[in-house]
């Protein structure tokens, strides 16, 4: 019996002293907690996070790269200064210019940005330009339609749209020229110079004045 409750009483100990290994392994780890933001840590090092937020990026230099539709209000903005001067190129608005080739992209919008509405096919075709943002001009056809092209679709050659199906081609400008042609509703003709009422048009390799009441293009107002 003796020896059992020796036993015992070293089997007491053993367990007394375990406990106290525990609750002193408790206290450390009370007092001493393990890192909670280790990542956010190594992140700050330099470490890749693939659910971090992106780096913000340089503002663009141009708000036509970022918001075309936010730019076509600068460009308003810009233009209300004078409305009839252009803010990009300091020329009259409106004006007319013509379509420098034959294929020609109507957008939207001033970008590429914004979709194409339709292609025009008639080079020459003279049109007014309404508004300038960067390198985009607002155009406007005879019949009120509008459209953006960019500035490499213009040109500076001052042509005209026959309107009426009675225009005749007179060989001088004077109340006893007599008529050497007829010419066709739609057809688009360069204008030489106006005088009076009439213009003179060159039409292949024939020059011949029209009233200007049958056309629509520039120089007709001056």
């Amino acid at each position: 019996m003796r020896e059992k409750d020796l036993g015992m009483s070293r089997n007491s100990l053993k367990i007394g002293m375990i406990l106290l290994l525990a609750i002193a392994a408790s206290m450390l780890a009370t007092a001493f907690p393990a890192p909670a933001f280790a990542k956010a840590e190594a992140v700050e090092d330099g470490e890749s996070d693939e659910s971090a937020a992106p780096a913000p990026t340089a503002a663009p230099s141009s708000p036509a790269d970022s918001n075309p539709a936010a730019a076509a209000g600068a460009g308003q903005a810009s233009k209300s200064l004078n409305p009839n001067i252009g803010s990009q190129t300091g020329l009259p608005l409106p004006r007319f210019v013509s379509l420098r080739t034959a294929e020609v992209n109507a957008r939207t919008g001033p970008g590429k940005r914004y979709p194409i509405d339709w292609v025009y096919k008639r080079k020459n075709l003279p049109v007014q330009v309404v508004d300038e943002f960067g390198t985009w001009r607002k155009i406007r056809e005879r019949d009120g339609t509008e459209s953006w092209i960019h500035q490499t679709m213009v040109s500076g050659k001052d042509t005209a749209l026959i309107v009426t199906d009675e225009a005749l081609l007179y060989d001088r400008n004077s109340k006893r020229s007599r008529p050497i042609a007829r010419l066709q509703s739609g057809l688009i003709a360069e204008v030489v110079r106006c005088q009076d009422s009439r213009c003179q048009l060159q039409i292949a390799n024939q020059r011949g004045w029209v009233g200007k009441a049958d056309l629509w293009g520039a120089l007709i107002g001056h």
